[in-house]
């Protein structure tokens, strides 16, 4: 655009100096030839003048030049024209004003090429000369139409090329000082080492402009522009754009004012007052922005983009903001921020250095829920569907978890909060999530809420400039009803009771199958009035000394569930296979003891329970007298993920009998030891009345 008016201006200087110098005592056609070296010999341009110099003298002095066409001497194009009509008022001229009853330029041909870096750096810094005191020219051109023209900027280094084709400008009364209505329409096209232009845009723009070239004073009020975009990430769609408002660039403060500005994007309405300072260097900006909540997803599919899948379809419907703009120089501030997403509003605000690209965020949000977000399920799916969960067979997917390559460069501090979070049928509430992200290195160092009656509070270090990414998070669970968390997450009523866990992990990797395979970490839990539904261990307990004695328990006599109280133990995990040895716990009438292993990776476990009977215990299959009492019968637990509790428990049959076969071999001594006790005390008894005997006979 700088050089289009560049252009215009020497067009019209050119002609009012031909005028001038000229137009009054000779005719400028017999001048033709000197023109043409002048030109040559002061500008290295080849310039040809196709037809007569057209010339009037009174009342106006008015010149028509005919087309014009101007090249390099090595014969590259650099502009043409097929006429320029200028009349300027004889009796201002006299008086040392430049005022025109108009100006014509048909037909321009305009191409500009971007100097190579090494002629950049040879020319310096500007070349404008003068020490900048001269007065600003002062124009009072009357109607300016500028037709049909058509400029070229190409810049080679960059593989860059804009074409601007069609350009017609109409500005009527046109004048320094004054205010005057303008209309201009032209179709840019933006071409980026190919064939077909990756971005086109044909501009529609009528307003009242105003110029004060000696404060440099511009002025756009009433602006009305419409704006047709094609680009390759549209698609094949265009995008309608229009823009009103009013503008004012004050170059002489370094500063400019948009006022009343309406950005419309199909059913986005954009609405700002903005002013910014120090537009030159560091630019400062203040102001208002607001948008009334739109539909999100017809937005996209104005943009060409897909539309958003959610599970809930009135999601989206209702996306709107409103901030004011505030903050130190060469920064975009966003204070008392107002998001609305839907039910759910956030309040806080925003800072973008745009220097660095440093990030802080602060919200504050009240409720929402996730799952109204999440893509819909597919025919048949269920949450907690055992099926695997990519295509590669695996439980545990395999795809990244992390963009590596869009977040090591991030800097961001982010302090989020929600009053209340629902995610995958969960409910959490007052949570907080502290982030912090740094040359690579991101630091997660709060997320905690409460949940089901308990709280969580948990802290990771993600490191991604090591390969693979390295992991290390910490865990701590308190008083968590751990029932209602199943339900809720995964439709299970299988487990129930308090929860308490803490624990330590690493892990390396960027997909859930990469840190089940490598977890390592400690972890010491608890659980509280606790039960098991599904299972009796007691009764599977009774059940198999009855299988012993060779009786048939009844299955469906006892209740199917196992409570208990005081579980505890500590787990250390090894390449995501988890090592238990301590577990305890107690049951009516019986302490559990437990050992053995979980393998997340092979999605197995085989776990041994030891049943110590404490007293009687009663129930149709429980028939156990005091001798069992405080002998330990084991319970084994071997299987998949996959398969039902009732399936996977039952009592290692061969154990219980070596414990039975143990006990019977300390009865069987037990008796032999009282059989020779009765034995000895008998022989005892047949001695002393042998010995009484004869005392006796001694003293008859």
């Amino acid at each position: 655009m700088k050089a289009l008016i560049k252009v215009v201006v020497g067009l019209v200087v050119v002609v009012i100096v031909a005028m001038v110098a000229v137009g009054m005592l000779f005719d400028p056609n017999d001048y033709k030839a000197e023109i043409q070296q002048l030109a040559r010999d002061k500008a290295s341009v080849d310039l040809s003048i196709d037809g007569d110099i057209g010339w009037s003298l009174f009342p106006t002095l008015g010149l028509q030049l005919p087309k014009v066409n101007a090249k390099t001497l090595e014969g590259e194009q650099l502009a043409a024209v097929k006429k320029v009509q200028v009349a300027v008022k004889l009796s201002a001229l006299l008086s040392g004003r430049v005022e025109m009853n108009g100006v014509l330029i048909d037909g321009l041909e305009l191409a500009v090429k971007a100097p190579a870096e090494g002629e950049k750096s040879a020319k310096g810094g500007d070349d404008r000369s003068g020490d900048g005191s001269a007065p600003a020219l002062v124009l009072d051109i009357g109607n300016v139409d500028i037709r049909d023209a058509n400029i070229t900027l190409d810049d080679p280094a960059q593989g860059r090329k804009i074409v601007i084709s069609n350009f017609n400008f109409s500005g009527q009364g046109v004048a320094s000082a004054k205010s005057f209505p303008a209309s201009m329409d032209f179709q840019l096209d933006l071409f980026e080492g190919a064939a077909q232009p990756v971005t086109s845009v044909k501009m529609d723009l009528e307003t009242q402009l105003f110029f004060d070239l000696a404060k440099q004073l511009f002025k756009a009020n009433g602006l009305n522009l419409a704006l047709n975009l094609n680009n390759q990430a549209l698609g094949e769609k265009a995008v309608d754009l229009k823009v009103k408002g009013d503008l004012i660039a004050d170059l002489t403060a370094d500063q400019a004012t948009v006022q009343s500005l309406v950005v419309e994007i199909a059913n986005l309405a954009l609405q700002a007052d903005v002013e910014v300072k120090q537009m030159s260097g560091k630019p400062q900006l203040s102001g208002q922005l607001k948008a009334e909540p739109f539909d999100a997803n017809q937005l996209l599919e104005a943009l060409g983009q897909a539309r958003v899948p959610t599970r809930d379809a009135d999601a989206l419907k209702q996306v709107g903001f409103s901030t004011r703009l505030e903050g130190p120089a060469n920064t975009l501030g966003l204070k008392d921020l107002v998001l609305q997403l839907d039910d759910t509003r956030f309040t806080g605000e925003l800072n973008y250095d745009l220097g660095s690209g440093a990030q802080v965020v602060k919200l504050q949000g009240d409720s929402i829920n996730v799952d109204r977000y999440l893509p819909p399920a597919q025919a048949g799916e269920q949450r907690a569907a055992a099926a695997p969960a990519d295509s590669s067979g695996e439980r545990y997917p395999k795809t990244p978890i992390f963009p590596v390559e869009a977040l090591k460069p991030l800097d961001l501090l982010a302090d989020i909060g929600l009053t209340q979070l629902q995610a995958s049928g969960m409910t959490m509430n007052d949570l907080v999530v502290q982030v912090k992200a740094k040359q690579g290195i991101l630091k997660v160092s709060e997320v905690s809420g409460k949940l089901y009656e308990g709280s969580f509070n948990n802290n990771a270090t993600i490191d991604l400039n090591k390969q693979p990414i390295s992991l290390k998070f910490n865990k701590q669970i308190s008083k968590v009803q751990v029932g209602g968390l199943l339900k809720d997450l995964a439709e299970q009523d299988v487990f129930s009771g308090v929860y308490n866990m803490k624990g330590n992990f690493l892990a390396r990797g960027n997909s859930v199958y990469d840190i089940v395979h490598s977890l390592d970490g400690n972890m010491n839990l608890s659980l509280k009035d606790g039960r098991l539904n599904g299972v009796n261990l007691v009764d599977k307990l009774c059940s198999g000394l009855l299988q012993l004695k060779g009786k048939t328990p009844n299955p469906d006599a006892a209740a199917n569930y196992t409570e208990f109280s005081n579980l505890s133990g500590s787990v250390k995990i090894v390449k995501g296979v988890m090592d238990n040895r301590d577990l305890k716990a107690a049951l009516a009438g019986v302490n559990l003891g437990g050992s053995g292993t979980v393998n997340l990776p092979k999605e197995s476990l085989d776990y041994g329970l030891s049943l110590t009977i404490l007293q009687e215990l009663k129930g149709p299959n429980c028939q156990i007298d005091s001798k069992l009492h405080n002998l330990s019968f084991p319970v084994r637990c071997t299987g998949g993920f996959d398969d039902k509790p009732t399936k996977m428990c039952g009592p290692d049959k061969k154990a219980m009998s070596k414990v039975l076969a143990d006990m019977g071999a300390e009865e069987v001594k037990a008796k032999a030891k009282a059989k020779v006790d009765a034995a000895k005390d008998k022989a005892k008894d047949k001695v002393e009345d042998k010995l009484k005997g004869k005392l006796k006979g001694l003293f008859n």
